[in-house]
């Protein structure tokens, strides 16, 4: 086990046992592809959550949170360790997504994939040329910048 997550363990452990008739009730969410706006209390309607709602109407709700990384594994590890991505290791422990290609009003539940279909191929090559220039615009060279990053080793132990 390494030093920073059995410090924090032990801290939460002995905080916990401290101040426990005074400490605020502090209620943490994590779940995996689970935006703000899909939970009840924030109005969304795909997901009933209603223990959410009761605990929202009998206390604050919290509506800028931010997570370390868009991939649960790295932010989770960030979570834990309280390192960020680049340094816990975690941060590559994803791959690339698939090119994705939808026509939205034939399959509106996006279940046909047509990036693989090669009488799609002109215009994926046409997005690919429109992301490449809008990305190149915002700085960013796409894989020449990923291979640029830092390898994000974890820390050696000294």
């Amino acid at each position: 086990m390494n030093k920073p997550l059995l410090i924090a363990v032990l801290l939460t452990l002995l905080a916990g046992r401290a101040g426990a008739a005074d400490a605020p009730h502090v209620v943490v969410f994590l779940a995996d592809d689970l935006g703000w706006g899909d939970c009840s209390p924030y109005g969304g309607k795909d997901v009933p959550t209603p223990n959410m709602v009761r605990l929202a109407a009998d206390g604050v709700t919290l509506t800028h949170a931010f997570v370390a990384s868009p991939s649960c594994t790295p932010s989770r590890a960030a979570r834990l360790t309280g390192l960020d991505p680049m340094r816990n290791g975690a941060m590559l422990n994803h791959a690339r997504p698939a090119e994705e290609l939808f026509d939205l009003n034939a399959d509106p539940w996006e279940l046909k994939n047509l990036a693989a279909d090669p009488k799609h191929a002109g215009r994926l090559k046409t997005l690919r040329t429109d992301l490449d220039a809008w990305m190149k615009a915002q700085g960013d060279e796409g894989r020449k910048t990923e291979r640029a990053l830092p390898n994000p080793q974890p820390m050696k132990k000294k």
